[in-house]
C-alpha cells in the first residue's frame, strides 16, 4: 500500500465518520442523515466541509471492491478501543513524518515480515517482548555492543 493510498484511506475513514457516522454503510448517502449529524456538519469550517465533500466525491468514484475494503477497514477501526484507535492515529502521524527513504526501508521490512513463516514470526514476537521487558540501561548496553560488533565486522577484509 503506498503512502498516498494510506493517507487517502485514513482521510476517507475520517470522512465516513463525519458524513455517515454510525449508520449502516449499506444506506445511500442521499438518505436522511441521523440526528446530530447536521449539527456536527454545521460546526465544521467551510474549508473543512469543502475538503470532506471533495473526499466524499473521490470515495464515490472508487471501484466497488475498494469501497468494500475501505468500509470493512473503517468498521474494524470503529470496533477498536479508544486506546487502540489513538495508537493507530499516532502511528499514522509518525509515518507521515518519516523521510521517503525511511518509508521505503519500512516497506521493505514489512515485505520481509510477511514472507516469514508463522512460527518464525512468533519467535521474533517473543524475542521482541523479551527485549522490551529489559531495563533501558540494559537495552542501551546491548545496543552499544551490537553496534561495536557490527563495526568490527565491516572492518574485516573481504566484507
Amino acid at each position: 500500500m503506498t503512502i498516498n493510498r494510506r493517507a487517502f484511506l485514513t482521510k476517507a475513514a475520517a470522512v465516513l465518520t463525519l458524513t455517515i457516522g454510525s449508520r449502516s454503510f449499506a444506506q445511500e448517502a442521499e438518505s436522511a442523515p441521523e440526528p446530530g449529524h447536521l449539527e456536527r456538519w454545521n460546526k465544521l469550517s467551510p474549508e473543512e466541509q469543502d475538503r470532506i465533500k471533495k473526499r466524499w466525491e473521490t470515495y464515490k468514484k472508487l471501484p466497488e471492491d475498494r469501497r468494500v475494503r475501505l468500509r470493512e477497514a473503517f468498521q474494524r477501526f470503529r470496533s477498536l478501543s479508544p486506546e487502540q484507535q489513538m495508537r493507530i492515529r499516532r502511528n499514522i502521524i509518525r509515518w507521515r513524518t518519516l523521510a521517503p527513504s525511511q518509508r521505503q526501508f519500512m516497506r521493505a521490512r514489512y515485505q520481509r515480515w510477511t514472507k516469514l513463516s508463522p512460527e518464525r514470526r512468533q519467535v521474533l514476537r517473543e524475542r521482541f517482548q523479551k527485549w522490551r521487558s529489559l531495563p533501558p540501561a540494559k537495552r542501551n548496553e546491548l545496543k552499544r555492543k551490537f553496534m561495536q560488533r557490527r563495526m568490527r565486522m565491516r572492518r574485516r577484509p573481504g566484507n
